[in-house]
Formats: C-alpha cells, sequence, structure tokens
C-alpha cells in the first residue's frame, strides 16, 4: 500500500500539500515497520481499530448494493464499477489491515469460539430485545424480521459450538466436512438472496430504525469478519469449516443485512445514494480517521498512526470520484 501519512501529518500542522509530495516522507512521519506492532486490547487506539472496521464492513456491504442497483437492463455501468473497486478496497484493504493491528483472526477455534458467542449474543439478547421493542412500537413487519434472524442467529450458533467441540475433540477434516454437509442442508445456511430495492422506509418508529441499524453494522461486521476466518480455516488445513464460515458469511449479507436494509430504506436514487457516500467518505476522511490517527500517534502506535491516515487519504480519493460521478448525473 502506497503510504500518504506524510501528506496527512504535514497537513495537520498547516503546511502545503505541494510542498509536502516533494519532501521525503521520513521529514513527518516514522515509515511502517516490517511487522505491525501490538495494539493493547485495553487502549483507545484498540477500541478505534473497533470502529473503523465496522465502519469499513458496513461500507463493502452499501457500496456492493449500491452498485447493483446502478446497474441497467442486468449489465454493469461505470457507476456500478466505481461502487464495486470502492467496496473491494473498504474491505480487502482497510478492513484487512485494521483486522491484522486489532488482532481479529486468531486459530480456527479461537475464531469458532468468537463467532459463536457474537451469534449467540444476537440469538439471545440484542434481536429478541430489538424486536420486542419493535412490537411494543407497533412495528410488527419489522419485529417478524428480527424473530426471524434471531432464529437463524440460533441456528448459526449452534453450528459454531458442535464444530468447535469436535474440532476440539480431535475430529479430523473427513468428519467436520460429513458435520458441514449436514449444516448446509439446514434452511438458515440456504440464504434467500435478497436483492437491494430502492424505496422509503417501511418503519416509522425512530427507535426500531436505529435498532434495525445497529443490527446492519452488526450484520456487515459478520459478513467480513467470518470472510476472514473462512480464509484463515483453509490455510490452516480446514475447508470444511471455511466452507461453514463463508456460508454464514452469505446469509448474514445477502439475506439478513439486505432484508434490514430494505426495509429501513436504505437505499434511494442514483443521486441519493451517491450523496450518501460523499457524506460518508467526507466524515472518515475529515474527522474519524485523523482523529483516530492523532490518538495513535499519542499512544505510540505509528502503525496504527499509518493505516488511519492512509485510509484517510484513500476515502478522500473515494469522496472525489463519487461526487465526479453525481456532477455527471447532470
Amino acid at each position: 500500500m502506497q503510504s500518504h501519512a506524510r501528506i496527512w501529518t504535514g497537513l495537520a500542522l498547516g503546511v502545503s500539500a505541494a510542498v509536502l509530495i516533494s519532501t521525503p516522507a521520513m521529514a513527518f512521519a516514522a515509515p511502517r515497520s516490517k511487522a505491525p506492532a501490538p495494539v493493547s486490547t485495553t487502549s483507545q487506539t484498540h477500541a478505534n481499530l473497533s470502529t473503523a472496521m465496522h465502519g469499513e464492513a458496513f461500507a463493502y456491504a452499501q457500496y456492493t448494493a449500491f452498485g447493483e442497483l446502478a446497474q441497467t437492463k442486468g449489465k454493469s455501468s461505470s457507476l456500478t464499477k466505481l461502487y464495486t473497486n470502492t467496496a473491494a478496497i473498504e474491505l480487502g484493504e482497510h478492513f484487512a489491515e485494521e483486522a491484522a493491528l486489532y488482532g481479529l483472526v486468531g486459530t480456527t477455534a479461537q475464531n469458532l469460539k468468537n463467532a459463536g458467542d457474537g451469534e449467540t449474543y444476537e440469538n439471545t439478547s440484542m434481536y429478541p430485545g430489538y424486536a420486542k421493542a419493535a412490537e411494543a412500537a407497533g412495528e410488527l413487519e419489522a419485529a417478524d424480521l428480527l424473530w426471524e434472524i434471531s432464529s437463524d442467529e440460533g441456528y448459526h450458533a449452534a453450528n459454531y459450538a458442535a464444530i468447535l467441540a469436535a474440532l476440539n475433540g480431535g475430529a479430523k477434516e473427513p468428519q467436520l466436512k460429513a458435520m458441514v454437509n449436514g449444516f448446509l442442508k439446514q434452511n438458515a445456511l440456504m440464504p434467500d438472496i435478497t436483492a437491494p430495492v430502492a424505496g422509503p422506509s417501511q418503519v416509522a418508529d425512530p427507535t426500531t430504525r436505529d435498532n434495525i441499524l445497529a443490527a446492519m453494522h452488526g450484520e456487515a461486521f459478520a459478513y467480513a469478519s467470518y470472510s476472514a476466518y473462512a480464509d484463515a480455516a483453509q490455510k490452516a488445513g480446514y475447508p470444511s469449516i471455511a466452507t461453514l464460515f463463508r456460508a454464514t458469511a452469505k446469509v448474514e449479507f445477502y439475506e439478513h443485512w439486505r432484508e434490514e436494509a430494505n426495509m429501513v430504506g436504505l437505499f434511494g436514487s442514483a443521486a441519493d445514494n451517491l450523496w450518501t457516500s460523499i457524506t460518508g467518505e467526507n466524515y472518515e476522511t475529515t474527522i474519524m480517521y485523523p482523529g483516530f490517527a492523532a490518538t495513535a500517534r499519542a499512544e505510540g502506535y505509528l502503525n496504527a498512526e499509518e493505516v488511519f491516515l492512509d485510509a484517510a487519504w484513500d476515502e478522500a480519493g473515494h469522496k472525489a470520484a463519487f461526487t465526479k460521478a453525481l456532477n455527471a448525473l447532470g
């Protein structure tokens, strides 16, 4: 990844970008070491990495859907390509680099435990609480959706727990594969691919809408995390566990996240979607990432500072590209 940390550091000091471009990098920021320095789990930078990862995962999901909406009669458009390429950077670069500093991916057993804990929380606490609140507000359609997703998450939690127990018990790949093949026959692992639909929110109650948006951030993060866990399981010699992670990830994104997005009216016209994208990128490039970088430097995490500043630079480019696309709409 090309580093632009020197430019952002200099701008923060009031130095012009034109001067910085021709100035050696060492004058403004320490170079990134070959191995990322560990970030303490008790630091504010660690918490900021979590916030950033959730934002990047959500951006990936949103831009992927915006790209599909920009297609014309099933054919890709320049706007579709812009969204697709941007989404790939958000997940494959920003999320991945932040996850590495955060220490998101552990052993296959640890990843199964973390995934199972998350699914259990959603099944037993988060989604039931959101569903009951929706019922109390008279948002019965939203409540039905939330209860349905809660049920799915219960199956996911049970799957992860069973595979983890088998793995810890010494099960080999053939046995794990047989278990996963059985899980794949469950409805909860057969995603109902939901298309993004431009339209108004079906939810009037602001609390219910906020709860669904919070749930969507969790679903997007689950998709990104499980995708990373799948890659790690594949490398560790557990292709069947990788298959389970990927199958569950698809449900979280293509069914849960998209059904919730359609419910709250996340998608609009091409112009609306571009404005949403510009607003998000502007916040990240001018407020969130510079602030996170300053905190990382204060705490001594120069690797994290550079990752945050590089992301801020990228987001500025995304904002410019989306603005150009909006202007082209006429």
